[in-house]
């Protein structure tokens, strides 16, 4: 059985001798004084550079990864300025990872910089972070596949950082760790004698230090955002609030979640190996999952396993519980998120299976009433369905309103917030149509904050003569710092089972115009802490939004009724112990039958 430990090594990829130390050394330097094992692989020896010799920079190098107290290896990919997206060279390292198995991967920035070879190996690694963890791949097999936590890109000049998504800034301000770091970079001698390049990353780190309030700071690019509106809030809540109350929490996933602490007591993950083996045409998710939670569940001796959405989770959870020894079983508690019954339980391929694991599950709960309703109206199932709502526990925006509304060119203008994943449910049109019937035009701006790909939206824009009121802000990760600038918020859903995205802006004394759809009456109470709209009318939001838009008075008692809402109802506080009440509840059962 594959373990992984929350010791588990550091990996950093570089094109050239010097990047790791220039673009995350001080990062590794912090990694290393915390006990973890540091390992750089450096891909090239700087033939190409127009100062000193190969066999001199890679002395450079291992002196440098010596000062930031890491082990270092070179493996060569075509040779310096002349990387290329080869299956061999992903190969190549995706067995350095199943080697060195790490937990969090550093490589360059994908983004097109001043070396080609950057942005290169930044997809090599990205690509071999995949292999790594399919167990079919014939060059690898005598290899176990390794699943890594979380891959970051680093970015070793400005022009590298990615101008879309999001970034994580990480405090490097603990004594003696910049001045190790500074030292790590100079002993790259024979870079540093047409250019203070030292000086340039000390810079960086500072004003990202001055953002984010400390010392020094050096920014990362994880590779996989989570989407804006997703349980991602949701989740990150739910285990630190539970872990602070003695509970030992187990997280099982293909990847780490995004901002799931390494370290912390109480909160475990386990990744799930996907084997792509050749018999099968597409690789399964499903039977690694069920066997991952068999292990999980006996060898931490689980009393739950609590599994979001029907597909598969609840499905391989139930096969999970059959696997395991009689009178060890977890008990399963299945949570209903929305298109795992409105859209999955229609489809006849899907529906039999999510009826099978909800009607054998030891507890079902929904985020409101109207997703139980549809759940029984659609399957058909006649189990106990408790409704839990969704809760959200922000964290202190980065930057102060003055400077978001700077950042978005805002003036005197209304920022109206949008937060989704575009989805078609989303009814980005409906939106957008709607902010071209808003008067003034000059009276707003809306800004959405976009976890999907909005460029099938651009021309709708265009047509709507919206160039000049509309600003899209892909992958936001910083989703406090939007809502806490907002003036009103604006959702054109087709249909809501709870819409995470609206709570969200609650918390922000942010008043919302939404549609009357799903379980959003159950968020909103129309008229006091926000607006609600029936139907899809784009004359109807408009003029919603131009009342409140019109009324700032009016707008701050919805905002502010909206806060005391979200936090007298819609807190971890408030809803955290439901959970623990249920799990009690379903452990304290006696045990169902379970055909082994």
């Amino acid at each position: 059985m594959k373990r992984t430990t929350e010791a588990a090594p550091v990996l950093a990829f570089g094109a050239h001798p010097d990047d790791i130390e220039f673009g995350c050394g001080a990062i590794l330097v912090q990694a290393a004084r915390a006990g973890r094992r540091v390992h750089l692989v450096v891909c090239s020896r700087g033939e190409a550079a127009s100062n000193g010799t190969p066999a001199g920079r890679a002395r450079e190098a291992r002196q440098a990864a010596a000062l930031l107290g890491a082990t270092i290896e070179f493996a060569e990919l075509g040779g310096d300025a002349r990387f290329e997206r080869k299956s061999r060279f992903a190969r190549r390292l995706a067995s350095i990872l199943r080697r060195v198995r790490p937990s969090v991967v550093l490589a360059p920035s994908v983004e097109e910089n001043q070396h080609p070879d950057h942005a290169v190996l930044g997809c090599l690694v990205r690509d071999a972070c995949r292999l790594a963890r399919y167990g079919g791949v014939r060059e690898l097999r005598r290899q176990a596949p390794h699943a890594i936590g979380q891959l970051f890109f680093y970015a070793v000049t400005p022009e590298a950082e990615p101008v879309t998504g999001g970034r994580v800034l990480i405090d490097v301000s603990e004594p003696g760790v910049v001045a190790r770091w500074i030292r790590a970079m100079e002993a790259h001698a024979s870079q540093l004698r047409t250019r203070n390049y030292v000086e340039l990353q000390v810079i960086r780190a500072r004003l990202n230090g001055l953002r984010a309030g400390v010392e020094h700071a050096v920014p990362l690019f994880p590779s996989d955002p989570p989407l804006v509106g997703s349980l991602a809030a949701l989740e990150r809540a739910a285990r630190r609030f539970l872990a602070r109350r003695g509970h030992d929490l187990h997280f099982i996933s293909y990847e780490r979640p995004f901002r799931l602490p390494v370290g912390a007591p109480r909160l475990h993950f386990h990744p799930v190996v996907i084997n792509d083996y050749e018999l099968f045409k597409y690789p399964d998710y499903t039977l690694p999952l069920s066997v991952k939670m068999a292990e999980v569940a006996r060898d931490h001796a689980l009393h739950v396993l609590h599994v979001h959405y029907a597909v598969p989770h609840a499905t391989a959870a139930i096969l999970a519980r059959a696997m395991s020894a009689p009178g060890r079983e977890p008990r399963v508690v299945t949570t209903l998120h929305g298109t795992d019954t409105t859209l999955l339980g229609r489809d006849p391929g899907y529906g039999p299976a999510i009826r099978h694991a909800l009607m054998r599950s030891d507890a079902v709960t929904t985020v409101s009433g109207w997703l139980r309703d549809e759940t029984r109206r659609l399957l058909d199932v006649d189990c106990p369905i408790d409704v839990i709502h969704n809760f959200f526990a922000p964290k202190a925006p980065a930057r102060s309103r003055a400077d978001v509304r700077r950042e978005l060119g805002l003036r005197d203008e209304a920022m109206i917030v949008h937060l989704s994943n575009l989805r078609p449910v989303k009814r980005i049109d409906l939106l957008l149509e709607t902010a071209a019937r808003i008067r003034p035009r000059e009276s707003f701006k809306l800004v959405i904050c976009a976890g999907g790909d909005f460029a099938p939206f651009a021309g709708l824009v265009r047509r709507l003569g919206l160039e000049d009121r509309v600003v899209v802000r892909p992958s936001v990760f910083e989703i406090e710092d939007y809502l806490q600038a907002a003036d009103l918020g604006l959702f054109t859903s087709e249909s809501e089972s709870f819409c995470l995205s609206l709570l969200e802006a609650m918390w922000f004394g942010c008043p919302s115009v939404s549609t009357a759809v799903g379980g959003i009456p159950e968020v909103v109470t129309s008229g006091e802490s926000g607006w609600l709209v029936s139907g899809a009318d784009p004359g109807a939001l408009a003029r919603a939004v131009e009342t409140l838009l019109g009324d700032p008075a009016r707008r701050a008692r919805m905002g502010a009724a909206a806060r005391r809402r979200a936090e007298e109802c819609f807190s971890a506080g408030a809803i955290v112990p439901a959970y623990e009440a249920l799990y009690a509840r379903v452990v304290a059962a006696p045990r169902a039958p379970v055909l082994h």
